[in-house]
């Protein structure tokens, strides 16, 4: 995926996650629905919908 697209893009919870995961991250999702850096404790994204997430956090969370 292109940087723009990813960054205009949602992304499902599983796509966040693999993502992340692609980058050495994991995650834990709290009741909300916030995706949480497991070793930082950092929130990464908060749904914008339920199990849906703006592109524009993961990415930039990944330092893009």
């Amino acid at each position: 995926m292109r940087y723009l697209d990813a960054v205009i893009s949602s992304f499902s919870l599983d796509d966040a996650k693999a993502e992340l995961r692609r980058h050495g991250i994991t995650v834990t999702v709290a009741d909300d629905g916030t995706i949480i850096d497991n070793e930082t404790g950092e929130r990464i994204a908060t749904p914008i919908e339920p199990d849906v997430y703006e592109g524009a956090d993961i990415i930039g969370y990944l330092g893009y």
